[in-house]
């Protein structure tokens, strides 16, 4: 699988995902995490969850999201999102415009890093914002909570069947190879 292909389909996920996904699950991240696994997978490309640390950074401060000790009974203290051998997908990072009123991205669409280490990937933004993903501290529970099936499954055919009709479902390299 081409690198260039795991980046057109992060790209198209990214742009279709709230286009079928109802946007009162933008900050669901267990949820909609699974449904960009299960899209990867429709197009053979490996995907799988990451639990991570979501770090808005800059010059005025830095603000996180998961893994920061504030467990309730109805909510996950943790993050995840939906990572490919060489992409981040995290398509829940407006829970910083929730939390913290900072302007993302609906979709963000990373580069990961290359490299063993707490870090994952960077993303940056206007100014000295950036967003950062790390992995999760040490002594949390790193699982996140099971999702609906057939919810992730009927998002998933229908950002699909979105994605098929505008790119088809072969990479362009093998495509030309038939």
């Amino acid at each position: 699988m081409t690198k260039s292909w795991e980046l057109t389909i992060s790209q198209a996920l990214a742009e279709d995902l709230f286009e079928v996904v109802p946007s009162l699950y933008e900050t669901f991240c267990p949820l909609v995490s699974r449904i960009a696994v299960d899209v990867f997978r429709r197009f053979n490309i490996a995907a799988n969850l990451l639990p991570c640390q979501l770090w808005q950074a800059s010059d005025e401060g830095n603000h996180v999201i998961g893994f920061m000790g504030n467990a309730t009974p109805d909510k996950w203290d943790g993050h995840v999102v939906c990572v490919t051998s060489t992409m981040l997908i995290d398509g829940a990072v407006r829970g910083l415009h929730r939390d913290f009123n900072f302007a993302v991205p609906a979709v963000a669409v990373v580069e990961r890093f290359n490299a063993h280490s707490h870090a994952i990937a960077r993303c940056d933004l206007e100014g000295s914002r950036r967003l950062w993903w790390f992995n999760p501290p040490y002594g949390f529970d790193t699982t996140p909570p099971l999702q609906p099936v057939e919810l992730i499954d009927e998002y998933a055919s229908a950002v699909t069947e979105r994605i098929r009709a505008r790119l088809g479902d072969t990479p362009p390299s093998m495509a030309s190879a038939a």
